[in-house]
């Protein structure tokens, strides 16, 4: 797998779809670039969905803290489609319970609230 180190430490995923040879041949001609051929890359176990990684101590570690701001912000824009999609459910001539859809958009609105603060 080929991955280049940024000036910035961060480590990113180059997908070229080339085999192993190529990915040589990539790196002889790119030797002062930052990039490099590893068999594999950490995994993590609080947001295995994220792949953010960094250069740190000579090797490649996970990120942790940019996979949670990716987190946050996706678990942000989803409570902020969820309030869109359920603003016909508070009006007052609404036939259905709506408990549980109050409680949720409370649970949304805090939750945005709190991270786009940080």
């Amino acid at each position: 797998m080929l991955v280049r180190k940024l000036d910035t430490n961060k480590v990113v995923i180059i997908d070229l779809g080339y085999d192993s040879a190529q990915e040589q041949r990539f790196l002889a001609i790119n030797q002062n670039s930052g990039y490099m051929v590893v068999d594999t890359l950490p995994y993590s176990e609080a947001y295995p969905e994220y792949s953010n990684y960094k250069w740190e101590n000579e090797s490649i570690v996970i990120d942790d803290i940019e996979n949670e701001k990716q987190y946050v912000k996706y678990r942000v824009q989803e409570y902020k489609d969820y309030l869109n999609q359920t603003d016909f459910k508070m009006t007052s001539d609404y036939d259905q319970d709506v408990t549980e859809v109050k409680v949720l958009r409370a649970e949304a609105r805090t939750f945005i609230r709190d991270k786009e603060i940080e």
